[in-house]
């Protein structure tokens, strides 16, 4: 599973929108909605400092987002 699959699942698990995750890890409006749209698609990965505030919003560890496969 990559990145964005995990980022998807667990926040449509978590019944968010796009935007509502996007504006929760800090990113406002509708660049935050485009821009999970494209860690969801693969497009992009979430930078670094996003990481953290992403896992507080899905309620997941960092081991839990990032596949080390």
């Amino acid at each position: 599973m990559t990145i964005g699959e995990i980022i998807q699942m667990k926040r449509k698990s978590a019944h968010l929108t796009q935007l509502q995750l996007g504006n929760m890890v800090g990113i406002e409006g509708r660049t935050g909605e485009t821009t999970v749209q494209k860690w969801e698609h693969n497009l992009q990965s979430p930078s670094l400092k996003y990481l953290r505030p992403l896992c507080r919003a899905l309620k997941c560890t960092l081991e839990e987002l990032i596949p080390l496969e």
